[in-house]
C-alpha cells in the first residue's frame, strides 16, 4: 500500500533520490512476542495474554544446572510475529512486512541464521541487546539535519524469553538532543523497570549516536539475590552465584557449548542428520554412567507443515491492507507476490524417541503441537477486526508517522485427549472498548465436544482506547515524548469477573491495583508514564453468592521487595477486619562486617534480616519473630570459617576465595517463643558455608 504518510507538527523536505529507512524499533506490548506481563501459563509450553491475544511457545528442552544456584536453560522459543518495515522515496512511504523473531532482534529478523549468537537468542539462555530510539534525519544523505532525539537503552532477553529492560540510572531513560555525532553519555549503570531489582554494570560508557541500529553491550548483569550473568560482545560468557559456583558458555565455530558448575557439557549445533531427523538443532550432553543422549529440533520449509486444511500465501495474500497497489517499488527485499515459505521447527525429538510435532498456519503462527503421550493442541488465529493491523506512532526523521504494523489475536485453542477427539475448547475475544482507557476480553471455556459452556472469565485492563473495529486500539504516551513509548497501565488487569455455565450468573470477582512513580523527567499525568518498576498494591476476592469480600494490600522498598502483607477477613459488601500483617526488612548494611549488601558492588538486595507476623497494623501483638543473620564466619561454637575449595570444577576461586566472606550466606536463624516480647529464642540453626 502506498500510502502518504501523516506527520505530526513537522515540515516535510523530501528528496525523490533520496531512499533510507525509518526508525521503527519500538514495538509495543501487543507487537512483541515472548512472554508479556499477563501472560498466563496454561501448560508447560504455553502462555496466553488475554490482553494482547498472544500465544508464547516455550518448549524447555534442558536445564544446565550444576553445584550452587546458577541455571542456564535451552528452550525453544517461537512465537510469529510480523513487522512493518518502514521506507521513504519520493512522496510516500512504502511499508513493506517481515517475520520478526524478536528472539533475534526487534524490528532486526534473522530468520534461520542460527549461528553467530542466534544460538543464544533462539534457544535462549541470555542475550544482552543495546536499543536505540532515535528520529533525526540520516546524516550522510541529508546533509545537516535539524537536532532529533535519541535513547539508548538495554534489553536482556533470558531464559523462555524473559526480559529484563533497563535505562540508565543518570537521567532513568530521559531523550536526549542529538545532532550528526555522538551524543549523550549515559554512562555504565543501568537499572531494571520491570520490577526485577537487576542492574546492568557495562563494560564501557553508553554513548547516544546517530544511528537507528542496535549495539552490543559487554557488561554484567546483577540480578537481587547476587547472580552475576557476565555478557561479551552481547553474548553470553558465564554465570556466577554469590558462592562463586560458576557455568560458562563457549563457541567453537558453529558449535555452542554450556559447562556448568560441575564440568558436565551440553552442547548445541546445526547437522544434516539422519532421517527422520534430517536438518536438525541437536543438543547433545551426557546422562546415566556417560551415556550419550540427544534432543533433535528438525527444520522444514512452512509449506511441509502446514496444518491439514491450510494452504501457502504469498505477502500480498496475507497482508492485503499493507500490500494493496499493484505497482510496487521493486526493492530486492519487498517481493508481494512471493509465497511465504520459511524454515520452521517441524520436531523436537527426545532422547527416548518420542517427541513433539509441529504445525502452523500461512502465517508461520502456531496452528497444532502434538505432543509425546498422543494427544494434540490447536489453535486459530485472526487479525485486527478492523483493517488487518494497527495504526502505530514511530518516530522518523520527519517526526511521528503513523504506520500501519499487522496485529493477529490467538483466538481459540482446542485440546484432544487423542489427538482427534475433542477434550476442552477456549476462545478469547476481541479487546472491547469500555472507555476511559479500559477494556475487556471474555474466555469462555466449553466441554468435550465444545458445544457447552462451563464457565466464562471476563478479563478488564487498562489500555484500551479504540473501538473493536478500528485500528486505535491501544493507549500510548502524548506526543510531548518523542518516541510515544507505551503507557505502563497498559495490559494490567484490574478486574477478573467470572461467570458460571450460563454465562451471566457471576460466580466470583477479583480485582487489582497497581502504582508505580513516574521516571523524574516525565511532567505529565502519571498514568500515561512509560514503565518504570510498577508494583501490584491491592487485591480483593468477592463471592458473589453472598456478597462476601476479603482483601489484602501490599507494600515493597526501593529494589522491589515485598516489605508488608495486610490480609483481611470477609465481610459483608466490603473488606472485613484484619487478620494479620506480614513484614519482612531487607538487609542493608550488615552488623556482622559493617558493609552494605545493596550497594552496586554487590547487589545482594532481597535478604530478609526480620521477618514478623502480627494480628494488628502496629506490630505490638506479633505472634511470631524470625531474625537472620548472614556471613558470620567466626570460628566458634555455633559458626564456622569459610574452607578453601580451589580445586572444585566451576568455582571462580580468584573471586571467592576464603578472604571473599561477601556471600549472603544465612549463618543463624533466630525464633522466639514469645514475639511480642523477644524473648524466649527457641531455635538457633547455622550453616556452614
Amino acid at each position: 500500500m502506498l500510502t502518504k504518510p501523516t506527520i505530526a507538527a513537522v515540515v516535510l523536505l523530501l528528496f525523490s533520490a533520496i531512499l533510507f529507512e525509518v526508525s521503527a524499533q519500538y514495538r509495543p506490548n501487543v507487537l512483541r512476542s515472548g512472554p508479556s506481563e499477563g501472560s498466563v501459563s496454561i501448560s508447560d509450553f504455553e502462555q496466553v495474554d488475554p490482553y494482547t491475544g498472544n500465544l508464547n511457545f516455550s518448549l524447555p528442552l534442558k536445564t544446565v544446572s550444576g553445584r550452587g544456584s546458577t541455571s542456564l536453560s535451552f528452550y525453544l522459543n517461537f512465537n510469529q510475529k510480523w513487522s512493518t518495515q518502514d521506507r521513504i522515496g519520493g512522496e510516500y512511504i512504502y511499508p513493506y512486512v517481515t517475520p520478526t523473531e524478536e528472539f533475534y532482534e526487534d524490528g532486526d529478523p534473522a530468520p534461520n541464521d542460527y549461528y553467530g549468537y542466534a544460538y543464544t537468542a533462539q534457544y535462549g539462555p541470555y542475550r544482552a541487546i543495546g536499543r536505540r530510539l532515535l528520529n533525526l534525519l540520516d546524516c550522510p544523505s541529508m546533509g545537516t539535519p535539524t537536532p532529533g532525539n535519541a535513547q539508548s537503552t538495554i534489553s536482556i532477553v533470558g531464559p523462555g524469553g524473559a526480559r529484563y529492560e533497563l535505562r540508565d540510572r543518570i537521567t532513568g531513560g530521559a531523550s536526549k538532543s542529538i545532532a550528526c555525532a555522538p551524543g549523550y553519555n549515559r554512562g555504565r549503570v543501568f537499572d531494571s523497570t520491570d520490577g526485577s531489582g537487576a542492574v546492568f554494570i557495562s563494560d564501557s560508557d553508553i554513548i547516544d549516536m546517530p544511528s537507528y541500529d542496535d549495539f552490543v553491550v559487554a557488561g554484567k548483569l546483577i540480578t537481587r539475590d547476587g547472580t552475576v550473568t557476565t555478557f561479551g560482545s552481547g553474548g553470553l560468557v558465564s554465570q556466577t552465584d554469590r558462592n562463586g559456583n560458576k557455568s560458562i558458555a563457549s563457541r567453537t565455530g558453529a558449535v555452542y557449548t554450556l559447562t556448568d558448575s560441575n564440568g558436565r557439557q551440553t552442547q548445541i549445533e546445526r547437522v544434516t542428520d539422519s532421517s527422520p531427523y534430517d536438518l536438525c538443532d541437536k543438543i547433545s550432553f551426557s546422562g546415566f554412567g556417560g551415556a550419550a543422549r540427544y534432543i533433535r529440533v528438525s527444520y522444514k520449509h512452512l509449506h511441509e507443515v502446514l496444518r491439514s486444511g491450510l494452504s501457502m500465501k504469498t505477502y500480498r495474500q496475507l497482508f492485503p491492507e499493507i500490500f494493496a497497489d499493484t505497482v510496487y517499488p521493486s526493492w530486492g527485499d519487498i517481493v508481494p507476490d512471493a509465497n511465504f515459505d520459511p524454515l520452521v521447527p517441524s520436531a523436537v525429538w527426545l532422547p527416548n524417541g518420542q517427541g513433539y510435532k509441529l504445525y502452523y498456519n500461512p502465517y508461520g503462527e502456531m496452528a497444532r503441537v502434538e505432543l509425546p503421550t498422543g494427544g494434540a493442541v490447536e489453535y486459530d488465529w485472526a487479525s485486527n477486526p478492523g483493517n488487518g493491523s494497527l495504526d502505530i506512532f514511530e518516530p522518523s526523521v520527519y517526526g511521528m508517522i503513523m504506520m500501519p504494523q499487522p496485529y493477529r489475536r490467538m483466538g481459540e485453542r482446542r485440546v484432544y485427549s487423542d489427538g482427534s477427539t475433542l477434550d476442552s475448547k477456549t476462545t478469547y475475544s476481541g479487546l472491547q472498548a469500555l472507555g476511559s482507557h479500559t477494556g475487556s476480553v471474555t474466555e469462555d471455556l466449553y466441554d468435550q465436544g465444545g458445544t457447552h459452556l462451563v464457565t466464562r472469565t471476563v478479563h478488564y485492563y487498562y489500555g484500551v482506547v479504540g473501538g473493536y473495529n478500528t485500528s486505535e486500539y491501544f493507549q500510548f504516551s502524548p506526543y510531548h515524548n518523542p518516541f510515544n513509548l507505551e503507557s505502563w497501565r497498559n495490559g494490567k488487569e484490574y478486574r477478573t469477573d467470572v461467570f458460571g455455565s450460563d454465562g451471566t450468573t457471576l460466580l466470583r470477582q477479583n480485582t487489582r491495583a497497581w502504582t508505580q512513580t513516574a521516571p523524574g523527567w516525565w511532567l505529565d499525568n502519571a498514568n500515561d508514564a512509560p514503565p518504570n518498576n510498577s508494583v501490584l498494591t491491592a487485591t480483593t476476592a468477592k463471592l458473589a453468592d453472598t456478597n462476601q469480600i476479603s482483601g489484602q494490600t501490599l507494600a515493597y522498598d526501593s529494589f522491589g521487595n515485598l516489605t508488608d502483607t495486610y490480609d483481611y477477613d470477609y465481610g459483608s459488601g466490603a473488606v472485613g477486619s484484619l487478620l494479620r500483617r506480614t513484614h519482612t526488612d531487607y538487609l542493608g548494611t550488615n552488623p556482622v562486617n559493617s558493609v552494605n549488601y545493596q550497594s552496586d558492588s554487590l547487589h545482594i538486595t532481597n535478604l530478609p534480616s526480620q521477618k514478623w507476623v502480627s494480628s494488628d497494623l502496629a506490630g505490638s501483638t506479633k505472634a511470631s519473630l524470625t531474625n537472620f543473620e548472614y556471613d558470620n564466619y567466626t570460628s566458634d561454637s555455633n559458626h564456622a570459617a569459610l574452607v578453601n575449595r580451589s580445586s572444585v570444577t566451576g568455582f571462580d576461586s580468584t573471586n571467592y576465595s576464603t578472604s571473599n566472606t561477601l556471600r549472603g550466606n544465612v549463618t543463624a536463624v533466630t525464633s522466639y517463643s514469645n514475639a511480642a516480647a523477644t524473648s524466649g529464642a527457641s531455635a538457633r540453626t547455622c550453616s556452614s558455608a
